[in-house]
C-alpha cells in the first residue's frame, strides 16, 4: 500500500482555508461578544442626559453613533449645534423633526440584542419651553451593533413633538 503525497499547491490551499476559518471564528465569536456590551453602554450613557427634565439634551449621543441612514439626512455641524446647546431653541425642533422622518433599515447584527434609551412601549417623555411656547417631547432611541464594524450605533430614533401652549 503506497501513500500518496499531496502537492505543494494543495498544502498552501489547505493553510489558506484554515486561516480563513480561524479568522471567521475570531470575527464572529470574539467581536460579537464585545459588540453587545458596547451598544448597551451607549444606551446607558444616553439615559444619563436624555431624561424627563432635559428631554432636549442629546449631548451623550455623539454624531458618530448615528447610522448611515441618519447621517445621510443630518449634517454633523447641524447635529453638533443642537448637541452643544445649553437650552433648546427652534434648531432643536427642526433637528428632532428631521430625525423622526428617517426611515429605519440600518444594517445591524441580526440576532444581536438591541438596547434602548426609552422604548416604544415606555419612551422618555418630558417638556421643553422655547420662546414661551411649551412642547411635550417623547423619545425612544434604539442602539445595536453595526454589522460591518461591530461599533454601537443608533438604528431607530423616534421623536414625537406636541405643542402644548400657544404663542
Amino acid at each position: 500500500m503506497s501513500v500518496k503525497k499531496s502537492s505543494p499547491l494543495s498544502t498552501v490551499f489547505g493553510i489558506i482555508v484554515l486561516v480563513a476559518v480561524i479568522g471567521v471564528l475570531y470575527y464572529g465569536l470574539v467581536l460579537c461578544t464585545q459588540a453587545g456590551p458596547a451598544a448597551e453602554e451607549a444606551a446607558d450613557r444616553a439615559k444619563l442626559r436624555l431624561t424627563t427634565e432635559s428631554i432636549w439634551n442629546i449631548s451623550n449621543i455623539p454624531y458618530e453613533l448615528l447610522s448611515d441612514d441618519y447621517q445621510a439626512v443630518i449634517t454633523k455641524s447641524e447635529y453638533e449645534d443642537v448637541m452643544n446647546q445649553t437650552a433648546p431653541d427652534q434648531k432643536t425642533i427642526d433637528l428632532f423633526q428631521k430625525i423622526d422622518k428617517v426611515e429605519g433599515g440600518a444594517k445591524f447584527l441580526q440576532g444581536a440584542a438591541t438596547y434602548y434609551c426609552g422604548s416604544v412601549e415606555k419612551p422618555v417623555t418630558g417638556t421643553m419651553k422655547i420662546q414661551g411656547i411649551e412642547y411635550r417631547v417623547t423619545q425612544a432611541v434604539e442602539f445595536a451593533p453595526n454589522v460591518e464594524n461591530f461599533e454601537p450605533e443608533v438604528i431607530n430614533w423616534t421623536i414625537t413633538i406636541e405643542r402644548l401652549t400657544r404663542a
